[in-house]
């Protein structure tokens, strides 16, 4: 019998949150065709557009976050939460919602505190080793928190967890099967995360320079996410180094299959993508993330041989690169770090994730 019935998706506020969402709603199709998905965020949010153009149909609350800022955004964020409560429980109701799902960032919790209260199952995704304190506060509640990093159970005592690994497009996992153009010219990805890194744009020319200098025949892509796109594409321009410089990445699996090394943030979306497509890497993580958790989501990928942290108080461009530079100093080096990741890497998250968000539904037709 096939399953169907009315599961609901909600996160937003960067890709880390909603991309592994985009995985396993695709993940929940192929598994259950006849199900319906429907996906809950920030109004005006980037959540809205990816879902839109992933054909999931999209409601938007009014939410603020809470955590972090400032006092006149906290008592906004108070004022409307009582509101914005009740409208997800005037959705949920509406949409005959079954199972709840939510992948983090303030705009889950409205979901993941009404759902359980209606009697509807919830499954919460975390991404990063550290749990955030959204997840913290729905775990108690949720049927099953799917890990996307082992660390992640040690934090959440009271909780039921299962590690599954962060959920990862099937196009960027088929990557790391794939094998990589010669290492000449070395090809360097850039990136940090949807949010973009000011610390590697502003350096990201001079890394490149060095290498240049080091004897490598150098392209280069960068994503600067919000950053100065005509500042930096004049570094680059002003070096004579090869690079394509833009905002966002569309395709994520073309950009990982045409580069040999990357430097980026360690969010935990960045590091899953890094791992299951074998593209040896060099984390600089974000110094002001709470608990630090870009270094620990990291750490697993580190232990391969094929990743390496530098904190961004104790880097310089000499250090970066020689760190990137000791990914392939030679093609037997750079396809023994391949062949760590390969061996290494959680595969098929989001397939994992569905078949366990699935066994919540009935079967139709059941006594």
């Amino acid at each position: 019998m096939s399953q169907q019935g009315t599961i609901v998706l909600t996160g937003g506020g960067t890709g880390g949150h909603i991309m592994p969402a985009l995985a396993v709603a695709a993940a929940l199709r192929s598994q259950a065709p006849d199900v319906e998905l429907h996906y809950v965020g920030t109004r005006g949010g980037m959540e809205e557009s990816f879902a839109r153009d992933h054909g999931i149909e999209f409601h938007g609350l009014k939410l603020y976050p809470f955590f972090g800022k400032p006092v006149l955004t906290k008592i906004r964020a108070l004022a409307t939460l009582p509101g914005s409560l009740f409208s997800a429980y005037r959705l949920l109701k509406r949409l005959r919602a079954e199972v709840a799902v939510a992948f983090g960032g303030y705009v889950s919790a409205a979901v993941g505190v009404v759902a359980p209260r209606m009697g509807i199952p919830l499954f919460v995704q975390e991404q990063n080793a550290i749990p955030g304190r959204t997840t913290r506060m729905l775990s108690k509640r949720s049927r099953l928190v799917c890990a996307g990093l082992p660390a992640v159970a040690t934090h959440l005592p009271n909780a039921d967890v299962h590690v599954t690994g962060n959920p990862v497009r099937p196009d960027i996992e088929a990557v790391g099967a794939e094998e990589r153009p010669a290492l000449s010219p070395l090809r360097l990805l850039i990136m940090g995360g949807s949010q973009g890194a000011a610390f590697l744009n502003e350096n990201g020319p001079a890394i490149a320079a060095l290498l240049a200098s080091r004897g490598y025949e150098l392209q280069v892509h960068h994503q600067i996410g919000r950053g100065n796109l005509d500042e930096v594409q004049a570094a680059y321009k002003n070096i004579a180094i090869e690079a394509h410089v833009e905002p966002f990445i569309d395709d994520m699996a073309a950009a990982y299959r045409n580069c040999h090394i990357a430097l980026a943030r360690s969010g935990a979306l960045s590091v899953s993508e890094l791992w299951t497509s074998a593209t040896p890497a060099v984390f600089v993580p974000f110094p002001y993330a709470v608990d630090d958790h870009q270094t620990h989501n990291a750490a697993s990928m580190v232990e391969t041989g094929a990743a390496a942290v530098i904190q961004q108080r104790e880097c310089s461009v000499e250090a970066l690169c020689d760190a990137l530079e000791s990914h392939c100093t030679s093609a037997a080096i750079y396809a023994e770090r391949r062949q760590a990741l390969r061996d290494s890497a959680p595969h098929r998250a989001a397939e994992e994730c569905a078949r366990q968000i699935l066994r919540a539904l009935p079967q139709r037709g059941e006594a």
